[in-house]
């Protein structure tokens, strides 16, 4: 099996050098990755041998079983965590004791809410413009849409590559291509 850092240097001299842009280098760029990805496959085999032969020994099994035995500890502490909260909380509201019991505070925090959001927009678009955004994610989806209705939005072609994940055609001896 080839060495991984060696198969990855060669890769990055030959995706930022050699024959410079074009079909050749594309090829064998191609070649290289094809290559690393073999070298790939077998590493991830061989780990998940591995990881099988660990997995079955007793001291794995019982880290196994501690972790099972954490995560149920953890969901407890939780579970009860959020059980005292809301008692304090309970307390709280029926006696107004910022502390309850000794262990226990209760913090009272500022709270913005907008109940009606549109004449919040309203207001902002006359009194604080920069305050207003846009969610250009979802707006994306209707770009087209609100164009057609007035937006400015414009709508291009960006190309991007993908490459293939079997590139076996691409290694030495593959249907004579290499």
């Amino acid at each position: 099996m080839a060495d991984g850092m060696a198969l990855a240097e060669e890769a990055v001299a030959v995706g930022t050098g050699g024959a410079g842009p074009g079909l050749a280098a594309l090829r064998e760029t191609l070649s290289t990755l094809a290559r690393v990805r073999r070298d790939l496959a077998a590493r991830r085999a061989e780990a998940r041998m591995l990881q099988g032969r660990v997995d079955s020994l007793p001291e794995a099994q019982a880290l196994q079983e501690a972790h099972r035995a954490l995560r149920d500890a953890e969901a407890a502490e939780g579970a009860l965590l959020r059980a005292a909260r809301d008692c304090a909380m309970a307390a709280f509201q029926a006696t107004g004791d910022k502390q309850p019991v000794p262990g226990v505070q209760i913090k009272v925090f500022k709270k913005t809410t907008y109940p009606d959001m549109g004449r919040l927009l309203d207001w902002c678009l006359m009194n604080a413009p920069t305050y207003v955004g846009v969610d250009t994610q979802g707006f994306g989806k209707v770009a087209e849409e609100m164009r057609e209705r007035g937006a400015p939005v414009e709508i291009g072609l960006e190309p991007r590559a993908t490459v293939a994940t079997n590139l076996e055609h691409y290694l030495e001896g593959a249907h004579g291509q290499a």
